[in-house]
C-alpha cells in the first residue's frame, strides 16, 4: 500500500433504497493522472463527497497514502495532503484574485487574536510568506495580470483555474477534481490540462471526474470507469476505449 495514493476497499453509500456506491474497489498510485468516467447517476460525484468526508460512508475502508481516513472529518483529511476541486466554483466573488488565494491557506497565526497582540513579528512574517506562495501559484497559473481583479469578473474557465489555486495553497499530495472542463471554453481547458500535467511533474497525484471523454483519455496515465456504483474497468485509455463492458454502458452498445 506504500505505492498507493488512495485506495478505496468495498465502500458503499446508499440513500433510501439508491446504492449509488456499492461495494466499490478503486487503488491509485501515487504520481498518477487517473480519469474516473460513467454515465450519469453512475456515482461518481457521491463518491468523490464519501473521499473529501462529506458524506460518511455506510461501510467500507478508505486509505490516503496508508492512513485510514474512512472516519476522520474533512478538514483532518485535508491536513493529511487530500485536496478537492468543486464542478461548481466556489471562489469567494467580492475578494480580489490575490485575496482568494492567501485565505485559503492553512494555520494562520493571525486568526489568533492573541498572537496579533503578542507576537506580531510572526504573525506579519507569516502573512508575507503567504502572500509570497500565492504570487506563486497566480504565476504558475498565469493569473498574475488577474490578480487584483474581483473573482466574481473572472471567466467560468479563470475560476476553475482560481479553485485549483485556492486547493493547491493546501499542499495537497491527492487532488480529487470534479469535472475541471465543465463550462469552459476548449482553449481555456486544454490550459487546464497542461497545468494538470504539470501537476503530475510536481509528484502529485490527481483523480478527475471528467465527461469530455476525449479530453481525459488524453491526459490519463489510467482510467477507471464506474457504472451503478461499481467500477466495471480500469486500465490504459487504450484498453478502456475498446472494452466492450464500457462500450455498453457509457459510450452505448455498438
Amino acid at each position: 500500500m506504500d505505492r498507493l495514493a488512495l485506495s478505496v476497499q468495498n465502500l458503499t453509500r446508499t440513500f433510501g433504497g439508491l446504492r449509488a456506491v456499492d461495494k466499490c474497489h478503486l487503488d491509485v498510485r501515487k504520481g498518477v493522472i487517473a480519469g474516473l468516467i460513467g454515465p450519469n447517476g453512475a456515482g461518481k460525484t457521491t463518491l468523490f463527497e464519501v473521499l473529501s468526508g462529506l458524506i460518511a460512508p455506510d461501510s467500507g475502508r478508505i486509505f490516503l497514502e496508508g492512513w485510514e481516513i474512512t472516519h476522520l472529518p474533512a478538514h483532518k483529511r485535508v491536513s493529511l495532503g487530500l485536496g478537492r476541486t468543486f464542478q461548481i466554483t466556489r471562489s469567494l466573488r467580492k475578494l480580489q484574485v490575490l485575496d482568494n488565494l492567501k485565505l485559503a491557506a492553512q494555520s494562520q497565526l493571525g486568526e489568533d487574536v492573541a498572537n496579533v497582540w503578542f507576537r506580531p513579528r510572526a504573525v506579519g512574517e507569516q502573512e508575507q510568506l503567504i502572500e509570497d506562495k500565492a504570487v506563486e501559484m497566480l504565476k504558475f497559473l498565469n493569473l498574475y495580470e488577474l490578480r487584483y481583479e474581483y473573482a466574481g469578473n473572472l471567466s467560468g474557465g479563470q475560476k476553475k483555474l482560481l479553485e485549483i489555486g485556492r486547493m493547491l495553497m493546501l499542499d495537497p499530495k491527492l487532488i480529487l477534481m470534479d469535472e475541471p472542463l465543465a463550462g469552459v471554453n476548449p482553449s481555456l481547458g486544454g490550459e487546464i490540462n497542461e497545468h494538470v500535467r504539470r501537476l503530475k511533474q510536481k509528484g502529485l497525484t490527481i483523480l478527475i471526474i471528467e465527461h469530455n471523454v476525449k479530453s481525459i483519455m488524453s491526459i490519463s496515465d489510467v482510467v477507471y470507469v464506474m457504472n451503478e456504483g461499481k467500477i466495471i474497468a480500469q486500465g490504459a485509455p487504450e484498453s478502456i476505449r475498446k472494452d466492450e463492458k464500457v462500450i455498453e454502458a457509457y459510450l452505448g452498445a455498438r
